[in-house]
């Protein structure tokens, strides 16, 4: 029932009273057994005690002698604004029939409030957090222990305990007393803060299902949830390899964080070699900065097949080596019997470079290809060096070409020398020749 409702059962004045009641915090108790609503009220001359119907019309007692009144107004409005936690006395009584105990019932006789004697702590989230500080605390910790199913209060508690070192202690030593179940393991670790999720993780129910865990791992990628992905994916690549391999290839499009489990996957379940080689196709339609992490990552796995280790080294070299590295590569892939398939994306990758006529021409000069090199160091306009380099490999068997390609050398660079020298125009960038004087 909406507040606004409530609100028309009660006179504008009385609902206006109680609305400065619960402001000022002086309802200071609230009860309920099923469809009643009881709670103490501080008002101005002393403690009242109300009792109303969670039904309308409004029909209420109240110690101050009227019906409807501010006091139950008050009550109402706390209720619904969840200002303070709501006994259960109804769980209470059952609770107390179900386990008799003398304490209690011999502080009641003794003059202390019965609910107060029976001291059972809220179970409901919102009445947890309806307190502050240390009593929250208290109660939650209370609430943990004796729940049915504390799994509500503890995605209440993960996001909140990020920053706070003693909820933290508090979440990890529940953790650790009552292990989570495979139904609210997946949520519990996907919420978790940073300081708690390696517990959570050694926590990992034993009977949790591949069909859970992939469900879990689906869930936080429809929902964008980037860190509850990273830490499902290590579970579903152990529990189901051959599954998560598929469901990783997928989400690791958006999420490369995600490549080491795909990787573990892969490997669980015979199929490495494919994975990786996928991976690399992947990273060639890659931004550079995510095409480098996907070579990082797989450089790092020891137990790929030579052929693959040799072409990670052969692009690596490719793509930001100098000659020394290219040639060692060259030379690495000889040693495995791959070059003749490796050669031709190495130069591809080669050519892409601001430098690749200069290391096109030295790769050429290491295989003695002359007129390769020449036809790459004509391509050059950047650097003089390649045709130095062609000259001096020509001089010993083609004088007349070493020559030639010295002449072209010695131009190319007279011509950068100019370039370099030459003033440029005012929309150039620089001053022109008559330059504007100043003022």
């Amino acid at each position: 029932m909406s507040l606004a409702a409530w609100e028309q059962g009660f006179a504008t004045g009385a609902w206006a009273a109680g609305e400065d009641y619960v402001l000022a915090e002086r309802v200071q108790d609230l009860r309920r057994d099923r469809k009643t609503l009881a709670g103490r009220v501080r008002g101005a001359h002393g403690d009242y005690w109300v009792r109303l119907e969670l039904a309308l019309p409004v029909a209420s007692v109240c110690d101050c002698g009227r019906p409807r009144c501010r006091h139950a107004a008050a009550i109402v409005q706390a209720y619904h604004a969840r200002r303070l936690p709501v006994t259960d006395v109804g769980r209470m009584v059952e609770e107390f029939l179900a386990h008799p105990r003398r304490e209690p019932l011999a502080a009641a006789a003794m003059g202390e409030d019965l609910v107060a004697a029976m001291a059972l702590p809220p179970l409901d989230v919102e009445d947890v957090w309806a307190l502050q500080g240390e009593r929250r605390l208290l109660a939650l910790d209370a609430a943990l222990r004796v729940a049915p199913d504390p799994h509500h209060l503890l995605l209440r508690a993960l996001p909140e305990a990020e920053h706070d070192p003693d909820l933290q202690a508090l979440l990890a030593s529940a953790l650790s007393d009552r292990s989570p179940s495979a139904a609210t393991w997946p949520s519990l670790l996907r919420q978790a803060p940073e300081p708690l999720a390696p517990l959570l993780a050694d926590l990992r129910p034993q009977d949790l299902s591949p069909e859970a865990i992939l469900a879990a791992l689906w869930q936080a990628g429809a929902d964008g949830d980037r860190r509850g992905l990273v830490r499902l994916a290590p579970h579903a690549a152990a529990i189901a390899p051959r599954q998560a391999y598929h469901a990783l290839d997928a989400l690791a499009q958006g999420t490369p964080e995600l490549i080491l489990a795909l990787l573990a996957a892969a490997r669980s379940a015979g199929c490495l070699q494919r994975a990786a080689v996928r991976l690399l196709r992947r990273a060639d339609s890659l931004p550079q900065a995510q095409a480098k992490t996907i070579h990082e990552v797989l450089v790092r796995q020891e137990d790929l097949p030579l052929r693959l280790k040799v072409l990670l080294r052969v692009r690596a070299a490719a793509d930001a080596g100098g000659s020394a590295q290219i040639l060692a590569a060259r030379r690495a892939a000889i040693s495995a019997g791959v070059w003749p398939s490796l050669r031709p994306g190495m130069l591809r990758r080669i050519q892409h470079r601001p430098d690749g006529p200069i290391l096109e021409t030295q790769l050429l000069l290491a295989e003695g290809d002359l007129d390769a090199a020449a036809r790459a160091a004509d391509r050059c306009r950047s650097s003089p060096l390649p045709e130095h380099l062609v000259a001096e490999a020509l001089r010993s068997v083609d004088p007349a070409s070493a020559r030639r390609h010295e002449l072209r050398a010695q131009a190319l660079a007279a011509q950068l020398a100019g370039a370099e020298d030459r003033p440029r125009g005012r929309f150039g960038g620089g001053r022109g020749r008559n330059p504007r004087p100043r003022r």
